[in-house]
């Protein structure tokens, strides 16, 4: 008897747009899909809206959440600034254990990427997952740092 897993990657990109709407979206599609594991990139986070992606997707998917509070500035909220995450998440039907985060190779426009490493057992299989955000410039300096980063 062979079994499966459904793994879906997603880059919510953050609380740009429609996020509300695009949120609701996300969550519509998660639940069809039914996934035994997400990662999220551009997890949005901002307390003082009481924004929280990875939280939200996590409680409509009835998923654990493990995230790694990541790129932090303030962004353009609801007409004013306020300090924000550009967060990493792990989303499993089992909790994680084991967390760990490393810090990955920067360029000189954008130091600060990540990498979050936990593990879990899924249909009674150990699992090593990473969720990774790589580098998005593009110049010559940006495909030798995504290199490194995947390294």
């Amino acid at each position: 008897m062979s079994s499966s897993l459904t793994i879906v990657s997603l880059n919510t990109w953050k609380g740009e747009g429609e996020y509300s709407a695009r949120l609701e979206w996300m969550a519509r599609g998660l639940q069809a899909l039914a996934p035994d594991v997400v990662f999220l990139q551009e997890a949005f986070e901002c307390p003082a809206v009481e924004a929280d992606t990875a939280d939200r997707l996590a409680k409509a998917l009835d998923l654990h959440s493990e995230p790694l509070r990541a790129r932090q500035k303030k962004r353009l909220v609801q007409e004013r600034y306020l300090p924000s995450w550009s967060n990493l998440a792990v989303l499993t039907k089992n909790p994680s254990r084991n967390a760990k985060v490393t810090k990955l190779a920067g360029h000189s426009q954008e130091k600060d990427r990540w990498a979050l490493c936990v593990e879990v057992s899924l249909n009674d299989h150990p699992l090593r997952l990473i969720n990774a955000h790589f580098t998005h410039c593009h110049d010559e300096e940006g495909h030798k740092v995504r290199a490194r980063q995947a390294e």
